[in-house]
């Protein structure tokens, strides 16, 4: 079944937001801390897997690992992994394990979506050098 893809284009914040308020309305609406895997629709599923696929693509776009990006966004092609899963209902259905899946051509338009996003904010490079455990770390106005 094929779902929405929605909006793309979008700041690290926005994609924040968005996942936030798929979060709280799982949990009002089913009385939990927390918007589990197993208690989304698939298509807030599919949504959530655009989204974050839209935050690593910010990252690998951020920091010029175009590579990374390659050997990556495969990982959104394949259905969800419930194989950490203690209890069966918390693995999902087969419908909610195959929402996850990203098709090519959605992760094509979300790179190029992406990098036009990325193309307007202003990246501040090296805010934090290279040390032992990692960086540098680069910052974003978006």
């Amino acid at each position: 079944m094929a779902y929405e893809t929605g909006k793309i284009g979008l700041s690290d914040p926005e994609i924040t937001t968005e996942k936030q308020a798929i979060n709280d309305n799982i949990c009002q609406k089913h009385g939990v801390p927390f918007g589990y895997f197993y208690l989304k629709t698939p298509a807030e599923i599919h949504r959530c897997a655009v989204l974050d696929a839209m935050s690593m693509a910010n990252s690998y776009i951020i920091y010029n690992d175009f590579g990374g990006w390659e050997r990556k966004k495969a990982d959104f092609t394949r259905p969800w992994d419930a194989s950490g899963a203690k209890e069966p209902k918390f693995a999902g259905t087969e419908e909610q394990r195959q929402a996850y899946a990203l098709s090519y051509a959605e992760l094509s338009s979300i790179w190029a979506a992406q990098c036009a996003r990325v193309a307007k904010a202003k990246i501040y490079r090296n805010l934090v050098p290279d040390t032992e455990e990692g960086g540098p770390y680069h910052g974003v106005k978006w």
